[in-house]
């Protein structure tokens, strides 16, 4: 995972950057978690650059408990190198500046069925953020009567 910077109310796109240790797998699934008082998950992308659109994957993501997204993807192309796999979309929700980890543990990640990374570990990418005070503009409105 990537560390980003930003500001509140800002929409981050985070990689979810694939070592895949010189496994070759046609199928994956894997959890993040996150504080969903700070981030809100909006979907992933996964197109042009990705190991996902190079090997013309389907993927699902799915948060049925707030804070939890979890994937599962399939392909007939094998993925067999590293690089950006996808990208978690997510807005900053929080109201102060501060910071959020994105969390992933090694052994919530399968491949083929199997753990690709060993079941001890996690990886962590952090969103930190800075607080941006929200302008208003009032205008004036001339009414005519016809």
């Amino acid at each position: 995972m990537e560390d980003i910077s930003s500001t509140t109310g800002a929409t981050v796109s985070m990689d979810f950057i694939l070592d895949g240790k010189g496994a070759s797998f046609n199928t994956l699934q894997g959890k993040f978690i996150y504080d969903p008082a700070k981030l809100d998950f909006l979907n992933a992308s996964y197109g042009t650059g990705t190991l996902v659109n190079g090997s013309g994957w389907i993927i699902f993501f799915s948060e049925s408990t707030p804070g939890t997204v979890t994937f599962g993807g399939v392909g007939f192309t094998p993925i067999n190198s590293d690089g950006v796999l996808f990208k978690l979309n997510l807005e900053i929700i929080a109201g102060s500046a501060g910071s959020a980890d994105v969390t992933g543990n090694n052994a919530d990640f399968k491949a083929n069925g199997s753990q690709i990374f060993g079941a001890a570990g996690s990886f962590v990418g952090t969103v930190t953020y800075t607080h941006t005070q929200q302008t208003y503009l009032r205008g004036d409105v001339t009414l005519m009567a016809l």
